[in-house]
C-alpha cells in the first residue's frame, strides 16, 4: 500500500477509536450537571442559607477548638454563658447561634419563669437583647428560650409568637429563628410551631428516647421535622440533632463510631439542612466516653465541610433516580410502635404524641453535584444487610468512597454492584468520568 495512504487509514482508525472513546452518551447522561447551579451566587464561607456552608454545631462547646474540629459554628450556650461565649464569638470571628429570651440578662429559665413576664415586656426584653447583636455579621441564627413550648397551651404559642415578631422586627439582617422541641414531637404537634420559627427541630436522641437498635427512628424524626415545615410554607429549614450526652454500656462501646455517622448522615439524607448536637458539654455522665463521641462527630463535620465538601451534596445537590438499589434479606418498614417518653420530657410531650409512623430499615439517597453522582446507602437494621446495585453506565466511569476517596472496584457491564453494610453503616459512593489513559 502507498505509504501516504496507509498514514491516512491509520490516521482514520485512530481518529474513529478516539471517537468512540468519547462518544458515551450512557455516561454522559448519568454525570450530567444539573442544569442549575443553585450555590452559584452564595459566597463559599457563608452559613446556609447565606452561604455554602452547612450548619454543623453543637450546645455549649468551646468555639475555637470545635471549629478548628469540623463544626462550622458555635452553638448556643445556656445561661449566662450565652452573652460571655457571643462575646468571644465576635472578637475571634467565629460564626455563632445566640440565645434569646425574655429573662433579664438573657439567663435561662423555664416557662414558669417566662409565665410571670406580661407580653409587653416580653417584646421590650426581646428586643434590647437582639439589638445588641444586630450589627454582628457573625451571628447567624437565633434560639428560643425557654424551649420546649407546649402547642396545646395558648399561653406558651402566644410568648413564642411575640418573641419571634420582636426577634424580626429588631433583626435588620433577617437571621433564622430556631426553638428546640422534644424527642417525641411529631408532624401534628410541629405544625402549630412550624408557621412561628424558621427553622424547625426537635431531639433526635435515638439512645436517650429508647430507640438504641431501632435507629430509623432517625429517618421518622426529619420526616415528622419536613412534613410541618412544608406545610408552614417555603424556605424552611430542618435539622437533625442528635446526642452526645451518657455513656453506652461497656459492651455497645465500641458502636458510637457507627452510630454517629448513621445518625448524622441518615438525618441529612432524609431531609435536614444541618445539625446541632446536644452537647458539648462534659457533662458528667458521658465522662468515660465524651472524647470518643467528640472525635466521631468532628470527622463527620470534616467531610460535610472541609477539603471533600459533602455537605454541599445535601444543600445543593440535584436530586436523581438513575441507580436502583434493593436488598438481598428481607427488610421492610414496620410500625413505630409506642415511643418512650423519659423523665425529662415527661411535662413537655402530651402521651399521644410520637406513636403513629413507619421505620424504615433502610435509607438510599442519589444526588449530581457538578459532573460528580452520589449515592449514600444507610443500613438502620441492627442486622447485616447485603445491597444490590444497578443502573451505572458499564463504561466510561469510577467510584470511590465519598467519605475518604478509597477506590471501589466497579463490574463488568451488565453485572450488579453488591455492598454489604454492617448494623447501622453508611455508605457512599462518588461516580465521576474515567481519567484519561495517558500515552
Amino acid at each position: 500500500m502507498n505509504p501516504m495512504r496507509l498514514a491516512l487509514a491509520v490516521l482514520t482508525l485512530t481518529l474513529a477509536l478516539v471517537g468512540c472513546e468519547r462518544a458515551n452518551p450512557e455516561r454522559d447522561a448519568f454525570l450530567r450537571p444539573p442544569a442549575v447551579d443553585k450555590a452559584a451566587a452564595l459566597p463559599a464561607e457563608g452559613i446556609y442559607p447565606r452561604g455554602r456552608r452547612m450548619l454543623y454545631a453543637g450546645y455549649s462547646g468551646v468555639p475555637a477548638r470545635d471549629l478548628a474540629n469540623g463544626f462550622s459554628v458555635a452553638g448556643p450556650a445556656y445561661g449566662g454563658g450565652n452573652e460571655s461565649q457571643s462575646a468571644a464569638c465576635e472578637k475571634a470571628g467565629l460564626p455563632h447561634i445566640v440565645q434569646i429570651s425574655a429573662f433579664e440578662g438573657n439567663t435561662s429559665g423555664g416557662w414558669e419563669a417566662a409565665a410571670k413576664i406580661p407580653l409587653d415586656e416580653v417584646r421590650r426584653r426581646v428586643t434590647e437583647a437582639v439589638q445588641r447583636h444586630a450589627k454582628s455579621k457573625f451571628a447567624v441564627m437565633w434560639a428560643v428560650q425557654p424551649e420546649e413550648l407546649r402547642p396545646w397551651r395558648k399561653d406558651e404559642m402566644a410568648y413564642l409568637k411575640v418573641v419571634c415578631e420582636a426577634i424580626r422586627a429588631a433583626d435588620p439582617q433577617d437571621r433564622p429563628i430556631f426553638l428546640y422541641n422534644p424527642n417525641h414531637r411529631d408532624g401534628n404537634s410541629l405544625a402549630p410551631i412550624a408557621p412561628l420559627v424558621d427553622v424547625v427541630a426537635k431531639g433526635c436522641y435515638a439512645n436517650g428516647a429508647g430507640h438504641k437498635d431501632n435507629r430509623a427512628w432517625i429517618r421518622w424524626s426529619i420526616e415528622q421535622m419536613r412534613l410541618a415545615a412544608d406545610k408552614a410554607g417555603p424556605g424552611r429549614q430542618v435539622l437533625v440533632m442528635p446526642e452526645l450526652a451518657r455513656d453506652p454500656d461497656p459492651a455497645d462501646r465500641a458502636r458510637i463510631e457507627t452510630w454517629v455517622r448513621h445518625d448524622v448522615y441518615l438525618g441529612l439524607m432524609s431531609g435536614a439542612d444541618g445539625m446541632l448536637l446536644w452537647s458539648l458539654f462534659p457533662r458528667k455522665e458521658v465522662k468515660a466516653t465524651w472524647k470518643e463521641w467528640y472525635e466521631a462527630y468532628a470527622r463527620c463535620g470534616r467531610e460535610l465541610n472541609g477539603e471533600r465538601t459533602l455537605g454541599q451534596v445535601f444543600l445543593f445537590g440535584e436530586p436523581r433516580s438513575d441507580l436502583k438499589v434493593s436488598t438481598v434479606e428481607p427488610r421492610r418498614p414496620y410500625p413505630l410502635g409506642s415511643s418512650v417518653r423519659n423523665a425529662l420530657e415527661a411535662n413537655t410531650t402530651a402521651p399521644s404524641e410520637g406513636k403513629q409512623g413507619l421505620l424504615h430499615p433502610w435509607t438510599a439517597y442519589e444526588r449530581q453535584l457538578g459532573s460528580s453522582h452520589y449515592l449514600f446507602v444507610a443500613n438502620s437494621a441492627p442486622a447485616a444487610t447485603t445491597f444490590r446495585i444497578t443502573g451505572f453506565p458499564a463504561r466510561g466511569i469510577v467510584a470511590e468512597s465519598a467519605f475518604d476517596g478509597t477506590p471501589v472496584a466497579l463490574p463488568g457491564a451488565g453485572q450488579v454492584l453488591e455492598l454489604r453494610l454492617e448494623p447501622w453503616e453508611v455508605r457512599a459512593l462518588r461516580f465521576s468520568s474515567e481519567p484519561k489513559k495517558s500515552g
